[in-house]
This record gives C-alpha cells, sequence and structure tokens, in this order.
C-alpha cells in the first residue's frame, strides 16, 4: 500500500481502477494537473507490461487501419512517439534505466509475410524509417523480416515501482489487494471496496478502468481472457524480435536471459501452447529452456486500443486491449486520458465495436497490397520491396 490511507468512507476527483501502466499514468498526470486522485488494484501485482518501447507492434497498426482508418493509424504512432518521449523525459530522473534496441518483426512461412509488408506500407506511410530485410541477426530462418531501428526497452518492475513512488509523491493513494464489490452512479460514482477485511466506499466525479472490471460490460468487444505462455531461455538476444507465425509470438533479452512469449491462447489450450514454446525455442534457438515462468494474461483481446469516454454513461472512461505493447501504448492512453478528463482533450481512440466473424476474419488478410507469395528466396529483393 502506497500514499495516505483512505478513510472507510472516502472521495476523490477521479477514481483509477488498476496500477496498469495506464492507469499510473494517468493518476501521476492528473495529479500533475491538481487533480485528486485514488487508484484501486484488486492484485498484489497486476500485469505491468513487458517493458517495450517500440512503434512496431505486429498487426495492430493493420487492424486500426481496418477499424478506423488510415487517419488513425498515423494518431497512433504520433501518440506513440509522445509517449516514448514521456517515458524518457519521466523515467530516467526515476533511476530507470531505459536501452536502445532494435526491433525486427519475423515471419518464417513466408507465405504470412503479407502481415509484414501492410505494416511496412503503414509505418512509411508516417515517415518511420523501415526497410524490408532477409538476413535478421537470429539463429531461427526467416524471410523475410522488417527492421525497425530506433526502439527500446526497460525493465518493467523498475518503471512500476518508480511511477508508483511518482504518483505517491504527488499524492495519489494507490492501495493494492483491493477487492471491489459494486459499483452504483448517483450525481457521482460511488465504489464499495475491501482491503485488509476492512469494508470501504469511495465516491468519485469520474471513474477510469484499466482492468476490464467496470460495470459496463464488454462495450461490443471482445473481452474473452486470453493467455500468453511465457519462458525463459538461457543467454541473451540484443534485438526484438516478433514473429507473425510461430509458436513464438515475442522473443527479446531482459537481464542476462532470452524471454519467449508466445501467442495469445484461451485457458484450457495454455498447457499445450507452452509444450509447443518450449519446443520451438529447443529446436529452432538451440537455446535451453531454464524455467516455464507464469502465464501472461492479456486484459482485453479486442485487437485495437479502447480509450475515451464511455458513450452515454457520465464520467466512465475506458483505456484496454494493449497486449504486449502496453509500455508504450498503455503510457500513450495514460497520457490522452489525464488530457481529456483534465482539459477536454481530444479522444482519437474512443471505444468501437469491433467487428468479428468470418467475414471480419477474411477481412483482415484481404485489401490493399495483398502478397501472399513473398515465401520465394530472394523475392523480396527482386521485387525491390527490401
Amino acid at each position: 500500500m502506497v500514499g495516505p490511507v483512505s478513510s472507510p468512507s472516502a472521495s476523490a476527483d477521479v477514481l483509477v481502477l488498476g496500477a496498469t501502466v495506464a492507469g499510473l499514468t494517468t493518476a501521476v498526470q492528473l495529479a500533475r494537473a491538481g487533480i485528486s486522485v485514488v487508484v484501486l488494484d484488486p492484485s498484489p501485482a497486476t500485469r505491468f507490461g513487458l517493458g517495450l518501447i517500440t512503434v512496431g507492434q505486429g498487426a495492430t497498426l493493420r487492424e486500426i487501419e481496418l477499424h478506423r482508418g488510415g487517419a488513425a493509424v498515423a494518431t497512433y504512432v504520433e501518440w506513440t512517439h509522445h509517449a516514448t518521449r514521456w517515458l524518457q523525459d519521466t523515467l530516467p530522473e526515476l533511476g530507470v534505466t531505459i536501452t536502445p534496441r532494435v526491433s525486427y518483426e519475423l515471419c518464417v512461412d513466408g507465405h504470412l509475410a503479407f502481415n509484414l509488408v501492410q505494416e511496412k506500407r503503414l509505418l512509411r506511410s508516417v515517415d518511420e524509417s523501415v526497410t524490408m530485410v532477409d538476413d535478421p541477426p537470429i539463429s531461427v530462418k526467416v524471410r523475410p523480416a522488417l527492421r525497425i531501428p530506433d526502439q527500446a526497452s526497460l525493465d518493467s518492475w523498475t518503471h512500476r515501482t518508480a511511477l508508483t513512488r511518482l504518483a505517491a509523491e504527488l499524492g495519489v493513494t494507490v492501495l493494492t489487494g483491493v477487492t471491489l464489490r459494486r459499483y452504483l452512479r448517483r450525481t457521482e460514482w460511488e465504489v464499495l471496496y475491501e482491503v485488509d477485511g476492512d469494508h470501504r466506499s469511495l465516491t468519485a466525479r469520474d471513474l477510469v478502468d484499466t482492468l476490464g472490471a467496470a460495470p459496463w460490460g464488454d462495450l461490443g468487444l471482445d473481452l474473452q481472457t486470453r493467455v500468453h505462455p511465457i519462458i525463459e531461455a538461457a543467454g541473451d538476444c540484443a534485438d526484438i524480435h516478433t514473429f507473425v507465425d510461430s509458436p513464438a509470438s515475442l522473443v527479446y533479452g531482459s537481464r542476462g536471459f532470452t524471454v519467449v512469449i508466445g501467442h495469445h491462447v484461451s485457458v484450457v489450450r495454455e498447457r499445450a501452447a507452452a509444450a509447443d514454446l518450449v519446443g520451438w525455442v529447443t529446436a529452432q534457438l538451440g537455446q535451453s529452456v531454464t524455467k516455464v515462468r507464469a502465464r501472461y494474461a492479456e486484459v482485453t483481446a479486442d485487437r485495437v486500443p479502447v480509450v475515451g469516454a464511455i458513450p452515454v454513461l457520465r464520467g466512465a472512461w475506458v483505456a484496454r486491449g494493449f497486449g504486449l505493447y502496453e509500455t508504450t501504448s498503455g503510457t500513450a492512453a495514460g497520457l490522452q486520458l489525464a488530457d481529456a478528463i483534465a482539459t477536454g482533450g481530444p479522444q482519437p481512440w474512443a471505444p468501437v465495436r469491433v467487428p468479428s466473424g468470418p467475414l471480419a476474419a477474411w477481412r483482415r488478410w484481404a485489401g490493399r497490397d495483398m502478397d501472399p507469395m513473398v515465401e520465394v528466396p530472394d523475392l523480396l529483393r527482386r521485387r525491390g520491396l527490401d
């Protein structure tokens, strides 16, 4: 528990649900604007991003283009850069080390390189210096790869600790291990909760949901719980590798070992997916697995960020859907929410209904620049795509 202790009945201008990247960033920025904030977190160690600071985010940009249009992609990247600058300006003064990295989006089976061609097009459309290469620095045979320079990483635990400490110094109350009870909306929000066996209530003008725990339901999104199997392997790697089409989704180095995260699966598939991931690391990376860590669970599986005011429900805000790239995207969401709440700023990622079903799945593969035949060796170079 950090910050002043809440009384059994207390009030604040803004109540933030979740000590997440988005939640703590929102709290810090609102406190800097002179707004009283309380953060309620239902776990002693809520999931807190992977520490990756990168504009390369797998299929996310393509999903944003499909559901929100090309202008939204430019806005998303702009906010991503804004978040990166905020992290670089704020965290080193708090003792957090930011390490420069190069990011690669990778493809093993070439027919799925369509995703890389789409991301290259979208990043170049906003003047990002990305290139397609045939020989990324990793032992796995891949072709092609999208190289994204000037990215970075940080240790997520020191990030969490630093933001929590900064929030407390600014007067924010952060309560962890909270059991959330019920929500009422009269002239203000009233939230009942329990901490250390003590039943309490809190009223607030605005309520910000960064956990998916609020009473308004799923907003038409796919909020089914997904899990990412995660393992550690011996050795380290200098770059960030995001895979499109292998049991691994993300490979990166952290404190002397390699972290390998699988693609998200349903909870019942977790054990099988972890076994596939272990086999892939042993056979393809040639590294020995040292630990199968606790699952990495996404808050949502909605494919696109959802940030902004809840339609029709006064005083309700949401920031969810960042997946594996929460350090950057969650920071951007927190900055955007704080600006919108404090000054009425824009909400370019306001909630949208995300289509599902066979037609939506087909649309992710159809459209401009579709090129499913790039598995032929050196085809990228011959077509001038590198």
